[in-house]
């Protein structure tokens, strides 16, 4: 019999789907969005996610852009983190006639050093937002620190909870 896929729902409302192969169990997760805490200087939740995985069984861990690579020493087991850089940089070329005369631009500051990636790859410049919330997902102010006067900016973000932050930055 061959392998089987079953999809569970995390209270977030992603999927992970759980790839069993032989008795081995290899959990994809295409961005491991409890490896962000809200709270400074407690990464709890990401050990404590890879303590539940590991004890429910799962052999490998394969995801996506960790929001820190640190984050796979919080597992015991193998821990395959790819990087979305190379697809993106290749739909950029192949989908925005005008990549290049773009800018780069990150709709905040935590996004600056995979901005500065993309736009050196591409060689084009880049710019961010620099945002001060009121509370979660309520922005107070945003300021645009960079050109994009007469360029195609594209807007390059790593996580989207309600799009608030890039709806606003676009219009910056």
């Amino acid at each position: 019999m061959g392998p089987t896929c079953t999809v569970l729902s995390r209270p977030e409302g992603k999927e992970v789907a759980l790839q069993m192969d032989r008795g081995r169990i290899h959990v994809c997760n295409e961005r491991c969005t409890w490896s962000v805490c809200p709270q400074s200087r407690a990464p709890i939740s990401a050990k404590l996610v890879a303590n539940m995985l590991s004890v429910a069984g799962a052999d490998h861990i394969i995801t996506m852009d960790l929001h820190a690579s640190q984050i796979q020493g919080f597992f015991d087991i193998p821990v395959d983190n790819l990087y979305a850089e190379p697809a993106v940089l290749k739909w950029i070329k192949e989908n925005i006639v005008e990549w290049r005369n773009s800018t780069i631009v990150s709709p905040d500051a935590g996004g600056a050093k995979r901005v500065t990636s993309i736009a050196d790859r591409l060689n084009v410049e880049f710019a961010l937002i620099h945002k001060e919330r009121k509370k979660a997902n309520e922005v107070a102010s945003m300021v645009l620190v960079g050109d994009v006067k007469d360029r195609v900016a594209i807007l390059v973000d790593d996580m989207a909870d309600t799009c608030g932050t890039i709806c606003h930055a676009a219009e910056k």
